[in-house]
């Protein structure tokens, strides 16, 4: 029987009893870890399960009376060791290359010297080697800003191309072939949502070939788009059931609300730059938030030219997520 098992549900605690079930423990013998919370979502959509990892709690070491002097002194002994171990290994001896002098450097400190001033200091009392590490670290300076200047070129070659926005999200005086669609079912449906939500806002459509535009605007379209325009989505997806149930042909249905498409996409594309700068730094991996389809569609699009990491994506939705990674 494992001693650690994680598990989903629609709560925490159903989470937990279904860990405590399999591992036929109670609550009191284990611990428990959140690593997800759970969410409604919005009209039951875009609904997320709790996740739990639930961990066996170590037996307690059990004492004969008799010996239980004898068993502490015993730890105390042990604590003592391990300490004196600890403290030898963060003192290193190192030899002079030059010499047969011996330097003891001692576990470093918010005082302690840098690599080069310490190769210095060190060299310093052997004569002939002055100019010798004076030239590596010429040519170790050199090499860093060669790589430096490199990477910085690459990442404004394909920087430009990933600004692009991956999606047209409104309808704009240059569009041609538009048709207005203010009487459209989304829109109707869109409406009438506004009105049980007490909100003032404005809602336009127009229709461009099998695209209905739907526009929100207004000082309290906020309500509307909710925490990373998880609402919007919903109601997106919604008023696109609507419009589609009353057509004879498949409409594809965006809507969007004083602009909040653009910046997010902007927003995802500046994450994707930062976090892919993190795993170059790191040297690991990075996962990103759960996302929907289409955010980590753009967060793929935005790094696809990057020379110096690849995407991909992991999970189950609505937990999904995006995984920036080193290029081997």
């Amino acid at each position: 029987m494992s001693d650690k098992v994680e598990k989903w549900g629609d709560s925490i605690d159903v989470a937990v009893e279904l860990a405590l079930k399999e591992m036929k423990l109670t609550r009191d013998e284990v611990d428990v870890e959140v690593l997800e919370q759970p969410s409604k979502g919005f009209l039951g959509l875009h609904k997320k399960l709790a996740k739990v990892r639930v961990t066996k709690k170590p037996e307690p070491v059990h004492v004969p009376e008799e010996n239980k002097d004898l068993f502490t002194e015993k730890v105390r002994t042990a604590k003592r060791a391990e300490k004196t171990e600890r403290k030898t290994t963060e003192e290193k001896t190192v030899i002079n290359a030059f010499g047969n002098s011996t330097y003891v450097v001692p576990a470093p400190n918010n005082n302690a010297v840098s690599e080069e001033e310490n190769e210095e200091r060190i060299s310093s009392s052997s004569t002939g080697t002055d100019e010798r590490i004076q030239q590596r670290r010429h040519e170790k300076r050199e090499r860093e800003s060669a790589r430096r200047s490199d990477s910085k070129n690459q990442n404004r070659s394909w920087d430009r191309n990933s600004e692009e926005m991956h999606t047209k999200f409104t309808v704009t005086a240059d569009d041609k072939d538009t048709v207005p669609a203010d009487d459209s079912y989304a829109v109707d449906f869109i409406r009438k949502i506004i009105k049980q939500m007490d909100i003032k806002a404005e809602v336009h459509g127009a229709m461009i070939d099998d695209v209905l535009y739907i526009n929100l605007s207004g000082s309290e379209v906020g309500a509307l788009i909710g925490k990373r325009g998880q609402t919007l989505d919903s109601v997106q997806y919604l008023a696109s059931i609507v419009e589609n149930k009353n057509s004879d042909k498949h409409v594809r249905v965006l809507v969007n609300a004083e602009h909040y498409r653009e910046k997010r996409e902007k927003t995802l594309q500046q994450l994707a730059h930062k976090v892919a700068d993190k795993a170059v730094r790191s040297g690991r991996s990075q996962r990103l938030e759960p996302m929907n389809p289409y955010e980590r569609k753009v967060i793929h699009s935005a790094l696809q030219s990057d020379p110096r990491v690849s995407t991909r994506s992991e999970g189950i939705e609505p937990s999904r997520r995006v995984v920036i990674e080193l290029k081997k």
